[in-house]
């Protein structure tokens, strides 16, 4: 597997609007899925404002994605589990917020030198470095946006484990 800090050397993202396909894309090349100067779906005319809709790039790697809504407090639960797992779940974190709009971004978390990080592969920088900055950080994300308390996570699994088969921490 494909460390984060050697795919932050290699991956980018194309567009100002590709942030879900590039995320996408970064933890397919984190399981060594696609090469890592590959760009399947930011080259897509259909990779920008996409959020959490690549179901099918998921499925082509014989894997499932699950889309949820967690506390901050839920989200480092999650993270931690998964992460130990050896999977990285993808993050909606608020980029922009404005009196009538409000414009989101997709980052990963991941394990880094110092613990639980949100990795960013637009920018090829953690946000954050441990869980106690992760936490901080998402919980003032859950207070930042009005009606918005809880964070859009998304995380994936192998599918034939979803059905039933494999082992429960089997990857792509």
């Amino acid at each position: 597997m494909n460390t984060t800090e050697s795919v932050f050397t290699h991956h980018k993202q194309l567009h100002d609007w590709s942030c879900s396909a590039s995320a996408h894309e970064f933890i397919a090349k984190l399981h060594e899925k696609i090469e890592l100067d590959a760009y399947p779906l930011q080259h897509s005319s259909t990779s920008e404002r996409a959020g959490f809709q690549f179901e099918e790039f998921l499925n082509t790697h014989g894997c499932t994605g699950h889309d949820d809504h967690l506390t901050p407090q839920e989200c480092i639960d999650t993270f931690q589990k998964e992460i130990s797992d050896g999977r990285y779940p993808l993050v909606s974190v608020l980029s922009d917020l404005g009196t009538n709009h409000s414009y989101w971004h997709i980052v990963a978390a991941t394990h880094t030198c110092q613990g639980i990080g949100l990795a960013d592969p637009a920018k090829q920088v953690f946000m954050t470095q441990n869980m106690n900055d992760t936490l901080s950080y998402l919980e003032s994300l859950s207070r930042s946006v009005p009606n918005r308390p809880k964070i859009h996570v998304l995380t994936y699994r192998n599918k034939y484990v979803e059905q039933g088969g494999g082992k429960e921490n089997e990857l792509l």
